[in-house]
């Protein structure tokens, strides 16, 4: 195969747009510098996988132009053209849509629709990436240590903000996977123990507020965006529409569930470290004393009484009358 390196070109190339070839009309000449390579010769292996020798054919011409190897396909650059018409960066469309759709296996059609989640959340962001502001804005949530667990769980790079390429790996390998129809059956019914079939507010609020700190506003904007009927309260198929519509939620829980085991687990070592401080024998949860301790106690504690019944006995007689004494009553 006879290859061919482009180099120095002038063309300011809009790939995305369909006037590409009116772009190249308005200049008077295009100056390139061509390049022949040698003759690459597939291997064997090569001969028996197309695309293992477009790879290393590719590899080759990059490394004569001295330019990276990307994986960006032309459905890239068709996000890049939704990116520009929502006025933000290009290259929040760069995701390497090929990879994506290998190993997620999500078609463009799919990866549109999550543009429109993303841009929903990333929206009047200045470089078109969310926040951990942004996300908690999103989730109507104040910014707590389960949020921004989750928030790094997407956050791949460590850079402080999501991208649209993290938002679609963590969509897709941290949330979906939580938000499975057992995990919302479990949530609802921490929210409904009672097995009423509804939530109310007051008890969406109570558990919210204990579990990611929600303020009073925050709480009555959830239950508005859940009950979108109007109900007064929320039925199970708004929560599970909910939950479907934000699986950021079911990772929620699922972090907190962790956490809150965790913190009960220290609780747990707290208690049983004060049993062996006070002898305690390990398998009772009482706060029976050691002897000697509540021997002690007992000591300490009859020592007290005698003092309190000698003073009130004090008291006592200092108001009652001696004899022949007048007593006014008022």
């Amino acid at each position: 195969m006879l290859c061919a390196a482009l180099v120095n070109t002038s063309v300011n190339w809009l790939f995305f747009s369909a006037s590409i070839f009116w772009y190249t009309l308005c200049q008077f000449n295009t100056n390139v510098e061509i390049e022949f390579l040698p003759v690459y010769k597939p291997s064997e292996e090569e001969r028996a996988n197309p695309k293992l020798y477009a790879r290393n054919v590719r590899q080759l011409m990059a490394a004569k132009l001295d330019v990276p190897v990307t994986d960006h396909t032309y459905d890239d650059c068709k996000l890049m053209e939704v990116a520009l018409q929502h006025n933000l960066p290009i290259e929040i469309g760069l995701i390497e849509f090929n990879k994506i759709n290998q190993k997620l296996g999500l078609n463009l059609e799919t990866v549109r629709e999550l543009m429109s989640k993303y841009l929903e959340i990333a929206r009047d962001s200045e470089d078109g990436r969310i926040t951990l502001h942004k996300f908690a804005q999103y989730l109507h949530l104040p910014v707590t240590a389960v949020l921004e667990e989750v928030f790094s769980l997407y956050d791949r790079s460590g850079t402080g903000v999501i991208d649209f390429r993290e938002y679609i790996i963590g969509l897709s390998l941290v949330s979906q996977p939580s938000n499975t129809e057992e995990t919302i059956q479990s949530a609802f019914k921490m929210f409904d123990p009672e097995g009423t079939g509804h939530i109310t507010l007051e008890r969406l609020g109570k558990i919210m507020y204990s579990a990611f700190g929600m303020d009073a506003l925050q709480i009555r904007q959830l239950f508005r965006d859940v009950d979108v009927d109007g109900l007064g309260f929320i039925t199970y198929d708004q929560f599970s529409a909910h939950a479907q519509k934000k699986p950021e939620y079911a990772k929620l829980f699922h972090v907190y569930q962790t956490l809150h085991s965790a913190r009960e687990k220290v609780q747990q070592a707290d208690e049983a470290e004060r049993r062996l401080e006070y002898g305690l024998d390990p398998p009772q949860l009482g706060l029976t004393r050691s002897p000697d301790v509540e021997l002690r106690e007992r000591r300490d504690g009859a020592a007290a009484a005698e003092e309190f019944e000698t003073a009130v006995a004090g008291d006592l007689r200092s108001l009652t009358p001696t004899a022949g004494a007048k007593v006014k009553v008022a």
